[in-house]
C-alpha cells in the first residue's frame, strides 16, 4: 500500500507498478504533488505527425492551438510566471517541458485525435524554477540569459485581447494568491530552515518569489475590466526583463518575427545573440 520508493545515488525516486513491473515516476520530492500526466497530445501518428510551434504548418497549429480553451492556458501561464521556469521550452510537442493533456468530450471519452477533446497544458520538469532575481541568470558558461524562458509566451492566446469573463477568472485567480502571499513567504522561508534543503533555497529565492506576487497584486489595481489587456500584458508587467528583451527583439521586424521563434529562445540565449540571430535571419 502507499507510495514506493527505492534510492540511488543519495536521491529518493517514486515507483509504479506496471504491466512490465516497477517503473520509476521521478523524484519523490517532499512537499510537491507529484502524478503522471495521461493522455498526452504531441500530434498525430508518426514522426512526421509530431507538432512543432516553431516549424509546423500554419493550418497544424492553429488546429492545435484551437483545442486549448483560455481558461486553461491562463492557469498555465499564470502558473508560468510564480514558478518562473528556467527551461519552461515548447517546441516540438514531443520534447516539451509543457505537456498538453487530452480532456474528454461531451461523451466522456477522450481521443486524442478528437479535436473536442481540449488540450490542458501542464507544467514538467521543474527542477529548474524559482530563479534567485527575476532578471538575469548566469549559465554554467558565463553567458547571461534572461532569468525565466516561457514557451507559453509564442502561443496566440498570450496576445488575444481578454473578453471580461476571462478577466475577471484570471483577476480572481491572481487575487486568491495575492490573499495568501503572506502565509506563501512562510511556508517558503521554514521550508528554507530545513536540513540541506538551504542549500537550493535562499533568501534571494525567496524575495524573487514575492516580488512576483507584489507586481501581480500591482497588476490588479491598474489593469480594470473594462480595460483591453491580455496575458503578455500581465508578463510585461510581472517581469520586465523579459518584456525589455522581447519588445526589443521584436523591433527588429515585428510583421516577420513568429513569436513562437522568440519564446523558444528568451532565457536560453543571451540577449546579444538573440538579437544578433533575429537581425540575421529577419531583418530587413
Amino acid at each position: 500500500a502507499g507510495n514506493q520508493i527505492v534510492i540511488r545515488n543519495g536521491q529518493e525516486y517514486q515507483l509504479e507498478q506496471s504491466d512490465e513491473g516497477l517503473k520509476i515516476i521521478g523524484k519523490d520530492i517532499k512537499g510537491m504533488m507529484q502524478s503522471k500526466v495521461p493522455n498526452v497530445f504531441i500530434g498525430t501518428e508518426g514522426k512526421n505527425g509530431i507538432v512543432n510551434i516553431v516549424n509546423s504548418s500554419k493550418e497544424v497549429k492553429e488546429a492545435f492551438y484551437n483545442r486549448i480553451p483560455m481558461n486553461y492556458f491562463a492557469d498555465a501561464f499564470l502558473a508560468s510566471l510564480l514558478l518562473r521556469p528556467q527551461d519552461g521550452k515548447i517546441e516540438s510537442l514531443d520534447q516539451s517541458n509543457v505537456l498538453f493533456s487530452a480532456q474528454p468530450n461531451s461523451d466522456g471519452k477522450i481521443d486524442l485525435q478528437d479535436p473536442t477533446c481540449l488540450l490542458r497544458p501542464v507544467l514538467i520538469d521543474l527542477d529548474e524554477t524559482m530563479p534567485a532575481n527575476n532578471n538575469i541568470f548566469i549559465a554554467d558558461d558565463g553567458m547571461e540569459c534572461c532569468a525565466v524562458r516561457l514557451g507559453l509566451m509564442g502561443f496566440p492566446h498570450a496576445r488575444r485581447a481578454l473578453d471580461r469573463g476571462e478577466k475577471e477568472y484570471l483577476l480572481h485567480k491572481i487575487q486568491k494568491i495575492v490573499d495568501e502571499k503572506v502565509s506563501l513567504r512562510s511556508n517558503l522561508e521554514s521550508y528554507a530552515k530545513k536540513p540541506k534543503v538551504g542549500d537550493f533555497v535562499k533568501q534571494e529565492h525567496i524575495d524573487a518569489f514575492c516580488e512576483v506576487i507584489e507586481r501581480l497584486e500591482g497588476f490588479t489595481k491598474t489593469h480594470a475590466l473594462d480595460a483591453e489587456w491580455n496575458l503578455q500584458s500581465l508578463c510585461f508587467a510581472v517581469l520586465p526583463e523579459y518584456a525589455r528583451q522581447w519588445t526589443e527583439s521584436m523591433a527588429i521586424n515585428p510583421e516577420k518575427i513568429p513569436p513562437e521563434a522568440l519564446a523558444a529562445v528568451i532565457g536560453k540565449n543571451s540577449f546579444e545573440k538573440i538579437m544578433e540571430s533575429m537581425t540575421k535571419r529577419y531583418g530587413t
